[in-house]
């Protein structure tokens, strides 16, 4: 007897926000000067070279009132640990059992980010990519879209394809909508909430990441029964 494949309800998406939650872009104002990320997530901004890109090829957002001098990763370390429990957890299912997607609310290119994401994190490709012109900038109707063009099929319930988001009113609209949602905040409305924000963020980026550690153990878990099915098989019979 076969082992059981892997189905849909235990298989996820990560919709990733990529502005303030994977890296923060500094937008130059044409007249005046460079507006940061705010300060709770400050301690997270990399200070390596690896993570800092300057004069990234990303020029300008859709606006066309800034451009872009220079990107740097959020939680380098910590989301590249994710992204590669991620692709472990493929690699031993030998099958997608997570999928990853990337939003952004500015009119950057896939290729764009790709090239940022590459540096930061060894990300080179995503399962589905929307900028603001392709999503309209609602995140919940990208992810209703999503989800019907993409991953009903595949029987992966709305509760495991989460947003990953520094907006709260972002999160709260997708889980009216039935998906899951994490939120890893990036500007506090007043700075005694500092503190709980970076609480906050280190928690959301926990989750995450036991979410992926889970699916890689689920994995080996069936790698195993895989191997034990072909030890036993009539096939493996000595004469």
């Amino acid at each position: 007897m076969g082992s059981p494949a892997i189905s849909g309800s235990d298989k996820y998406v990560f919709v990733f926000d990529a502005d303030e939650t994977l890296f923060s872009v500094d937008r130059q104002k044409k007249t005046d000067g460079i507006a940061y990320l705010s300060s709770s997530a400050q301690s997270d901004l990399s200070t390596s070279i690896e993570g800092i890109l300057e004069s990234p090829v990303m020029l300008k957002t859709a606006s066309e009132k800034y451009r872009v001098p220079r990107v740097t990763a959020l939680a380098r370390h910590k989301f590249r640990e994710i992204f590669e429990s991620i692709k472990a957890a493929n690699e031993r299912a030998g099958e997608k059992i997570i999928f990853v997607t990337i939003l952004t609310n500015a009119s950057y290119t896939k290729e764009e980010v790709l090239a940022v994401l590459h540096r930061f994190f060894c990300v080179s490709e995503v399962d589905d990519f929307a900028n603001r012109n392709d999503s309209g900038g609602r995140k919940e109707d990208y992810m209703q879209d999503l989800y019907k063009r993409r991953f009903e099929r595949l029987g992966i319930p709305k509760k495991h394809i989460i947003l990953v988001d520094d907006s709260f009113s972002n999160c709260v609209m997708v889980n009216t909508q039935g998906f899951e949602s994490i939120h890893i905040p990036a500007t506090p409305q007043r700075r005694e909430c500092l503190e709980i924000c970076k609480e906050e963020r280190a928690n959301s980026l926990t989750q995450l990441k036991n979410i992926a550690q889970g699916s890689k153990t689920l994995a080996f878990q069936r790698s195993l029964s895989r191997a034990a099915d072909n030890q036993f098989s009539p096939s493996y019979l000595p004469n």
